[in-house]
């Protein structure tokens, strides 16, 4: 599956007002790699949910998620500078 194709069909149910589907898909999205959390942050499109605890705890996940991959490419990068 497309994660950025899941990401827009959460969108969509949003906008239609099927706020669980949403969830449903965004999760769903995240679990398939998606991982552009400044949009959940600011898109107009999440105003409505934004204070949801669910989805304050997906965006926080996604935010640790995130830091962990950078933390994976700084140890890479000074790895690969010990050698140079």
């Amino acid at each position: 599956a497309n994660a950025e194709l899941t990401f827009i069909d959460s969108a969509i149910k949003l906008r239609r007002g099927k706020t669980l589907e949403a969830f449903g898909l965004l999760s769903e999205a995240v679990g398939q790699g998606w991982t552009r959390s400044w949009m959940l942050k600011h898109s107009t499109l999440f105003d409505t949910i934004r204070g949801d605890a669910y989805f304050k705890n997906l965006v926080a996940k996604l935010d640790a998620r995130i830091q962990l991959m950078r933390d994976k490419v700084r140890s890479r990068q000074a790895l690969f500078a010990a050698e140079i």
